[in-house]
């Protein structure tokens, strides 16, 4: 009878050789092989095989490793539906294939076109396309793909319009403002309201500033004019979370960049001593629920139509940033974490900022102007006291916000 591989690897039960008790190890359970996995209590090949079978489907199998090496858990989800959906349209496609990089850069192409006139946003473009190359293996770089990317450029000048829009400073204080000004305002409307400001200030994603812990947040040294600055760690590498573009441990100073947002500071510098020792600076707030609530807080504009999201917001500060020369499309790559600078390069043309900043309304701009006058005093003094009529999250006591940071350590 043959040896397989399988048992080559494992080797026959062998005796250790005579126990303290007069036992041999063989006689009393402990060998080599699979046999010992087994007594240890851990799971056995075949059982770990029957986990990972039960978990991914046999047709999301193909390419899964690879996958899992770049992307996080979102990004995969949306490869794979936007990949799903590709295969189903070219069933129904004469003549055209996925056997080849070229066949499917032809096929990706027309079914850009199907997607544009099916009125759908270009990013489902490159769900399709990223995903489908790294199913295949296939290489996007270097001029690679060249007809599926044309599509991807023609499309994204059709919808530009659009697709982004960058909101000015002065819609973000205001909105904020009104979040935490109303009369009674709910917990959730308070934290968006200081979560808003500071996403704007830090070029983040939604989801990268609300999961944020206390533990990631570093105080300036007081006393020092070079480390002068509060900052936050996005996507800790303790968390195993990267950002969108795979990274962790980005450090952003906070109101560092422009002086018209310094006084961010003294709000983040509010919610670290409000929380307890590793809790998320906003609580439990989800992305879903801030959306909701600057959408709500947006009527304060008087615009028709028109709300804040952070995705204007992240578009929105990195285009006002460079609008008034306070940073450059390198300084923008570098904070906002985007993969290429050339990624940045649309922000050095103001249009999408000054649209929105001509919708800004006079009695709008002369609030901005009340609130932000004499470095933020303030929208920070009521943002403030509408922090302290929430409940603490369960923890130690704590003093209030003043006995531990004064402002003149705040910058």
């Amino acid at each position: 009878m043959g040896v397989t591989a399988a048992d080559s690897l494992s080797g026959p039960s062998v005796p250790l050789g005579p126990s303290p008790g007069g036992e041999s190890a063989g006689t009393a359970g402990a060998t080599f092989g699979r046999g010992a996995v087994a007594e240890r209590g851990r799971t056995s090949k075949a059982q770990r095989a029957s986990a990972r079978k039960a978990k991914v489907p046999p047709e999301l199998r193909k390419g899964y490793l690879r996958v899992r090496r770049r992307l996080t858990k979102k990004t995969r989800v949306l490869y794979t539906d936007a990949v799903l959906a590709f295969k189903d349209w070219l069933r129904n496609q004469k003549g055209l294939s996925i056997n080849s990089q070229d066949a499917g850069d032809a096929a990706l192409s027309e079914y850009f076109d199907h997607l544009y006139f099916a009125g759908e946003n270009p990013q489902l473009g490159r769900n399709t396309k990223y995903g489908l190359a790294n199913e295949k293996g296939w290489q996007t770089r270097a001029g690679a793909m060249p007809l599926s990317r044309q599509s991807l450029q023609g499309w994204d000048k059709a919808t530009r319009v659009s697709v982004r829009g960058a909101a000015p400073w002065e819609m973000a204080v205001v909105v904020a403002w009104s979040l935490c000004a109303s009369s009674a305002p709910s917990r959730v409307a308070i934290l968006s309201g200081f979560a808003l400001l500071l996403l704007y200030d830090t070029y983040a994603r939604g989801n990268e500033g609300l999961d944020i812990l206390k533990p990631e947040v570093i105080k300036p040294t007081p006393g020092s004019r070079k480390y002068k600055y509060w900052a936050v760690v996005i996507r800790a590498w303790r968390l195993r979370r990267a950002t969108k573009a795979g990274k962790y441990d980005d450090t952003v100073q906070v109101g560092s960049i422009n002086p018209r947002r310094a006084w961010v500071q003294k709000l983040l510098a509010s919610l670290y001593t409000r929380c307890s020792a590793s809790a998320p600076l906003f609580d439990d707030l989800t992305l879903g629920q801030l959306e909701a609530q600057m959408r709500v807080g947006s009527k304060v504009l008087g615009v028709k139509d028109f709300w804040l999201t952070p995705h204007k917001l992240r578009h929105g500060a990195p285009s006002t940033d460079i609008h008034e020369k306070c940073t450059d499309t390198h300084g923008v790559a570098d904070r906002g974490r985007w993969a290429s600078e050339q990624s940045c390069r649309i922000y050095k043309q103001p249009g999408a900022l000054l649209k929105l900043a001509a919708l800004i309304k006079p009695a709008v701009l002369q609030l901005f102007d009340d609130l932000t006058r004499d470095d933020g005093d303030r929208i920070v003094r009521e943002m403030r006291a509408a922090l302290r009529t929430i409940p603490q999250p369960a923890g130690v006591a704590r003093p209030a916000f003043e006995e531990v940071f004064s402002d003149d350590d705040l910058v």
